[in-house]
């Protein structure tokens, strides 16, 4: 696909650091899909070469996007002419129906406008038509940024959202490593969250890392049925039972199906993963608040651990490693409150440490995840994305809570961390 020309129409020795700015934002961060009209090449300078009007005419002619600065100054005539080189430009992007752009000054300056009566005759031209303010060099790039930059995204590439997860916890993910066992065939795990902090993106974490360090991996998701009472050899079989679905419906998996008479077994498995050359296996199940009434949980979780685990000590070493981890998950319930439910699995071990707590997620977590993602590194405009993103929730309350907290869910933002994704993939 051809790139996109922009026209950036201003006065020069005014308007010099803001034309510039936009300059930079195109030759950079927006050089994948839009190019400067050839024009505009001729025109980065102090202004003391003229361009001819008909060159202009045409470069506007032939450009997609049409911005303009308007400063203190409308700039000169050419010979002969009763409007002014950037109010010519200006009529023929509206006669060509080009995709303008006007940025203006917040307070214009009287004693510095050199032609009052033409100065007002440009700024009616855009009388019922959108507009952007600002005071200085930052509000101006805010304005484009914050106003604008949805209309030009930095690639056409395919948008890969995984990324998401990158955004979810780092301090967890760096304990999650340090519970790590090298010589351990089972690992286990236990993290402890509302349903509101998605559990399972942490996991989806976990596996885009191992994946990233070439340790390929296999990731399923069981959701096993337990009722308050159930006794252990229940709720071990309902675990067991809940792996055949999402085992046969993985797209690795599928080939080595489970079905009668052939149940998980954890031998089995591991030369699986050795066949199909993937290193780990994660299987995640939550256990959320309902099924915590069960007093004697945390022993049957013990139990489990005390089992599986005493096949590290029987099982032949092997680089392929298969990782347990269990999800105490707040759902809110009128039977039970957050403190009840906190109080509940406080002190559990399943493996060598207690649960790992999921925390909200804060602007600086996501500007980091902005920097080490490579989609902004720039602060003023990180602010910018991450307002505009939150500006686009569809539903109100969510964006009320952008809008007013600190912290969030990562429920609450993660379609504003999809947003600045779409209009911001990374960097190669």
């Amino acid at each position: 696909m051809p790139k996109q020309k922009v026209y950036i129409s201003s006065t020069f020795r005014d308007l010099k650091e803001y034309r510039a700015t936009l300059i930079g934002l195109f030759q950079n961060q927006l050089k994948n899909n839009f190019e400067l009209t050839e024009i505009m090449e001729r025109m980065f300078d102090d202004g003391s070469s003229t361009p001819f009007l008909q060159d202009c005419i045409e470069a506007v002619e032939v450009s997609d996007f049409y911005i303009i600065i308007l400063g203190n100054r409308v700039g000169s005539f050419p010979p002969g002419e009763t409007r002014t080189y950037t109010e010519i430009e200006i009529d023929t992007a509206f006669e060509k129906n080009k995709k303008i752009f006007f940025l203006k000054f917040a307070n214009f300056i009287d004693s510095e406008i050199d032609n009052k009566a033409k100065h007002d005759e440009i700024i009616k031209k855009f009388d019922g038509r959108p507009s952007h303010t600002f005071k200085d060099i930052t509000e101006f790039q805010n304005a484009f940024l914050l106003n604008l930059y949805q209309f030009f995204p930095s690639t056409n590439t395919e948008v890969d959202y995984n990324d998401i997860y990158f955004c979810d916890r780092v301090n967890q993910s760096s304990i999650f490593d340090e519970g790590y066992i090298e010589d351990n065939t089972i690992q286990f795990l236990m993290l402890s969250s509302h349903e509101n902090d998605l559990p399972q993106s942490f996991v989806k974490r976990k596996k885009l890392e191992f994946d990233d360090m070439d340790y390929s991996s296999i990731e399923i998701e069981i959701d096993p049925t337990i009722a308050p009472g159930d006794s252990y050899e229940t709720v071990e079989k309902a675990l067991h039972g809940s792996i055949v679905g999402p085992w046969n419906g993985n797209e690795i998996l599928k080939n080595y199906k489970l079905g009668l008479g052939k149940k998980f077994n954890v031998e089995d498995t591991l030369q699986i993963l050795s066949k199909t050359n993937n290193k780990f296996l994660l299987i995640s199940w939550q256990i959320k608040s309902i099924y915590w009434k069960n007093e004697n949980l945390k022993d049957y979780l013990h139990a489990f651990f005390e089992k599986y685990s005493a096949m590290n000590k029987i099982l032949p070493k092997s680089e392929q490693k298969i990782f347990f981890i269990g999800i105490a998950n707040y759902t809110d319930i009128p039977e039970m409150t957050l403190l009840d439910f906190q109080q509940k699995v406080k002190g559990i071990k399943f493996g060598n440490m207690a649960p790992i707590e999921l925390t909200k997620i804060n602007k600086e977590d996501i500007k980091t995840w902005m920097k080490v993602q490579n989609i902004d590194h720039n602060p003023i405009n990180q602010e910018a994305k991450i307002k505009f993103a939150y500006e686009s929730e569809v539903i109100p309350e969510i964006k009320q809570k952008l809008m007013t907290s600190s912290e969030y869910y990562m429920a609450e933002i993660e379609n504003s961390l999809k947003k600045i994704l779409q209009l911001n993939p990374p960097k190669q």
